[in-house]
């Protein structure tokens, strides 16, 4: 039976403490230190949640040429769509399967997608042969329909919107309403490369917002007030030239979880997108982020630490947020 030491992550402290698995279950555990020499020392985390993708972007990773603004890599009839425009179906699939099992491969339980495309979109997503169990957060293909809203909402686990100023006020209170209707998560891309009116923001009464790159302290203190946690992508802002405030939006009380973004600008190494804050914002917020916070979005419950549950941990090495140790590996229970 492997036994596991070292600094055991909780949602409030870092205590220093144990757990004796065996076959996916927990034979013992306890805090301090344990009795017999450990297996492998780090840290003991909950399995992480990725709570910010594209993955169907994938396929676009290594062909060069990419725009540095959001506008022309992202918006409609830009850079990404051209290219996706013209990607052949059976690689597309294959990349994002790829993307997918790179999240595996760092041990994440789940991943957040805001699938583009409509119904035909979402279903291209759930036919897919997935390492990982993904909530897909779909939305239109353009404007608003009731009709396809409701399509959208029956075969998604939410709407993901892409921005405030993709759609008129309109569209986006309809798409809302339906959303609220359905009793299902509604997510919004807000602030990422200008600043947006962050009271429009939240009078979409959205379950998180993603970016917030262009925030000021104000939205963070308004966003920490109405309890709606931010997704923060640090890599992928990294294309644009900027970084996400994550220091500020933690010292007005914000929720921050940790998402990989677009797959076709990195790879799905959470830990990698943490490691990208580590010398501004402390490791154990760090890893809560990309851990406790994702799975509260992801609906996911805390691990129990107790004889007899299952193990839903990763054990990783304890210097895992060092930007030049070498890309450490890890061990999942």
């Amino acid at each position: 039976m492997p036994l596991f030491a070292g600094h055991l992550l909780t949602r409030r402290a870092v205590r220093e403490g144990w757990v004796d698995v065996a076959g996916g279950v927990i034979q013992a555990c306890g805090w301090g230190e344990p009795e017999r020499t450990p297996d492998v020392q780090g840290w003991i985390l909950p399995s992480p949640v990725n709570a910010h993708t594209h993955i169907a972007d994938a396929y676009l990773r290594n062909i060069p040429g990419k725009p540095h603004t959001v506008k022309e890599l992202f918006g409609p009839g830009g850079w990404k769509h051209t290219h996706l425009a013209d990607a052949p179906p059976d690689q597309q699939r294959a990349a994002a399967e790829r993307y997918v099992q790179e999240m595996a491969n760092v041990g994440t339980a789940a991943f957040l997608d805001f699938r583009e495309g409509g119904l035909p979109g979402i279903r291209w997503l759930r036919d897919l042969d997935l390492a990982v169990t993904p909530r897909i957060y779909g939305r239109g293909t353009g404007g608003f329909d009731e009709d396809e809203a409701a399509r959208v909402l029956a075969a998604s686990d939410g709407v993901g919107l892409s921005g405030l100023r993709d759609l008129r006020p309109s569209e986006l209170d309809v798409w809302a309403d339906a959303c609220h209707d359905a009793r299902k998560p509604l997510a919004i891309h807000v602030s990422e490369d200008q600043r947006d009116d962050i009271e429009h923001a939240l009078s979409l009464e959205p379950s998180f917002v993603v970016h917030m790159t262009c925030g000021k302290v104000a939205d963070f203190d308004a966003l920490a007030d109405a309890r709606v946690p931010i997704v923060v992508c640090p890599r992928s802002n990294r294309h644009f030239g900027r970084r996400p405030p994550m220091g500020l939006m933690l010292e007005s009380g914000c929720k921050v979880a940790l998402g990989t973004d677009n797959g076709m600008l990195q790879d799905g190494d959470l830990w990698a997108e943490a490691r990208t804050l580590a010398d501004r914002v402390p490791q154990d917020d760090l890893l809560r982020a990309a851990t406790f916070h994702g799975r509260d979005l992801a609906g996911l419950a805390d691990p129990e630490l107790r004889r007899g549950a299952e193990a839903d941990l990763v054990v990783l090495p304890s210097d895992i947020l060092n930007e030049k140790a070498t890309k450490p590996g890890f061990v999942v229970p």
